[in-house]
């Protein structure tokens, strides 16, 4: 399940500062914990009558509700996302450089501590590393046991690291690094634009921006399911995803140039300018 959460009214001033901060927490402490920080320019969901119509960061989060028998189970659960949310937001403002520790999911019960996937599958950390290893032997990457520990490579130019938690056995992560702003191209647009992606269209397409605090490179990060099949598990092979990632590598290349061009001649960028009646 996804919650919307609207982040409190800010300085229009501050939003070159906050919109780094939030693309730099989605890659060192939301995304793999299913928090993702975007920007709409109106709210979503205002109260009715309600006549604010200013841009707002969101926190989009992922939790899974299916496991709670009860309506305080939902509501512990809730109040705990909601203490999360604050807290990333908190540290998003005040220490954007820095890792916020999200806690996870409070656990009820046992049945509801950890939802089963959605299918019965046979996958851990150790066949995780044995893919890792294949395929780096096969593709020629130096070291294959030390990348199957740390699984960064590049592809056709761009920088791309593949990542898997025992936690979210039946999926993993791609990331690819599209690289900085250009000149030419405004600064503060670009992020704009990445986080009103996230906000808007991240949920359909298991795809969302983050930067890198260490080189203030551009990242697209992809959620990935491991099996190649729907109705049964069937894990992916290392063929595959060399395929796989030969696309996402094109796929985000193609995303990040055509981006580009169409903000290239803008030169400068008001918030009121996209605010929605």
């Amino acid at each position: 399940m996804r919650l919307r959460f609207n982040m409190p009214p800010f300085d229009p001033a501050n939003f070159h500062q906050l919109a780094m901060g939030a693309l730099i927490q989605n890659c060192i402490s939301g995304v793999r914990h299913g928090f993702m920080l975007g920007f709409v320019p109106a709210p979503l969901f205002v109260e009715q009558k309600s006549e604010q119509t200013a841009p707002t960061f969101t926190v989009d989060v992922y939790s899974d509700f299916s496991g709670l028998s009860t309506d305080q189970a939902k509501k512990t659960r809730t109040q705990h996302l909601t203490a999360q949310v604050q807290k990333l937001w908190q540290h998003t403002t005040s220490n954007p450089l820095q890792r916020c520790e999200l806690g996870s999911d409070p656990s009820p019960s046992t049945s509801a501590a950890k939802p089963p996937p959605r299918m019965p599958i046979a996958f851990d950390s150790y066949r995780w590393e044995r893919l890792m290893h294949d395929f780096a032997r096969n593709r020629g990457i130096p070291n294959p046991h030390d990348f199957s520990k740390v699984s960064i490579f590049n592809l056709n130019g761009c920088d791309a690291q593949l990542f898997y938690t025992d936690s979210r056995p039946d999926r993993f992560e791609i990331r690819v690094d599209v690289g900085a702003v250009p000149q030419g191209v405004s600064e503060l647009l670009v992020y704009q634009t990445l986080l009103m992606h996230n906000a808007l269209e991240g949920f359909e397409t298991d795809l969302w921006w983050a930067m890198n605090p260490k080189n203030g490179h551009l990242i697209l990060v992809m959620d990935q399911p491991l099996s190649t099949t729907e109705s049964f598990f069937t894990p992916i092979s290392e063929a595959e995803l060399a395929e796989l990632m030969e696309g996402v590598v094109a796929q985000a290349t193609h995303m990040w140039t055509d981006m580009q061009s169409h903000l290239r001649d803008v030169e400068s960028f008001q918030l009121s300018e996209i605010q929605t009646n």
